[in-house]
């Protein structure tokens, strides 16, 4: 107001100025979509990926700007490119400790089931089918990794644009039940066809003894979570439908529970219910059972989930 009246008087004192409303720089809160959209239409290209990744770095989200990093050095990414910023995007990832357990304690898992299957192998490769965030990567940043998830790096797990046999393993963690049954057999063999080793599983299993239909509400009934929804509407895998699978696939089978079902539901609702604890305290709490007891939480007759290992 009192710029526009001092504008007036000079004005009638013959000076013309116009009042211009100074511009905030703009800023921009969406994720990098056009990034996303680009590597979808190509999505073997390592420049679009490295692109991604400085996107999501500038947003201060190290998990996947790190995953993303990695990607693009599979895809052929030059070493001198990827050297000058991996150091930097790796010392941004928050501290592995104190994700939240039940994240961590999957992630602990298939660290330990990974390199089971690849000590022989001089420069092993990891596809990550589902990989959300791409958390995996920094648990096993001396392997070679690349990530598929559509709304992350914009690559489709279900039209898979990598020749066959392409990376040593391939991993699959908590997918398995988001997947309709009619199409899970596709899903397996897409994953089966990109490995030369085979493929790892890691996810909820059918337990009739655990009540999975009702826990599933339950979850829904406080938390609305999503997951839980996908969860009822395509049906838990049991542990003898991908034991038929490898017999019909002629692969060996492996099984071995893991986790256990009720430290992980409680831990569901813990975390719904955490809002009001402060950042020091939730990190606190699950340091201590990440670190403390990430070895005893395995249940034989009522495990969380299984973990499968499927070898050609």
């Amino acid at each position: 107001m009192i710029k526009k009246i001092i504008a007036k008087i000079l004005w009638i004192l013959g000076f013309d100025i116009k009042i211009t409303k100074k511009k905030s720089p703009a800023i921009s809160l969406e994720y990098p979509n056009r990034e996303i959209s680009k590597i979808a239409e190509k999505p073997l290209d390592s420049t679009l990926h490295l692109n991604l990744a400085i996107k999501y770095f500038e947003r201060s989200d190290y998990f996947k700007a790190y995953a993303e990093l990695k990607t693009a050095r599979i895809l052929g990414l030059p070493e001198e490119i990827y050297n000058q910023k991996e150091s930097i995007f790796k010392s941004r990832i928050p501290e592995l400790t104190e994700m939240n357990h039940n994240q961590y304690f999957r992630f602990h898992t298939l660290k330990s089931e990974i390199h089971k299957h690849i000590s022989s192998i001089e420069k092993p490769s990891i596809l990550d089918i589902g990989g959300g965030s791409g958390e995996l990567a920094a648990f096993i940043p001396e392997i070679d990794y690349c990530l598929v998830e559509p709304k992350v790096n914009g690559i489709n797990g279900l039209e898979l644009p990598f020749e066959d046999n392409r990376f040593d393993l391939v991993v699959s963690c908590h997918v398995l039940e988001h997947i309709a049954i009619p199409d899970r057999e596709r899903f397996l063999d897409s994953l089966l066809s990109k490995s030369k080793k085979g493929v790892v599983l890691l996810n909820p299993i059918q337990i009739d003894e655990t009540l999975p239909e009702e826990r599933m509400q339950l979850f829904i009934d406080v938390t609305n979570a999503e997951w839980a929804k996908e969860h009822l509407e395509c049906s838990l895998p049991t542990v003898e439908s991908v034991r038929a699978y490898s017999i019909k696939r002629n692969l060996k089978f492996n099984y071995t529970p893991n986790g256990t079902m009720t430290t992980s539901m409680a831990l569901v609702f813990f975390d719904h219910l955490s809002k009001n604890l402060s950042r020091e305290h939730y990190s606190q709490i699950n340091k201590f059972l990440n670190t403390k007891y990430i070895n005893i939480l395995d249940s034989e007759n009522y495990p969380n989930a299984g973990l499968f290992y499927l070898e050609k």
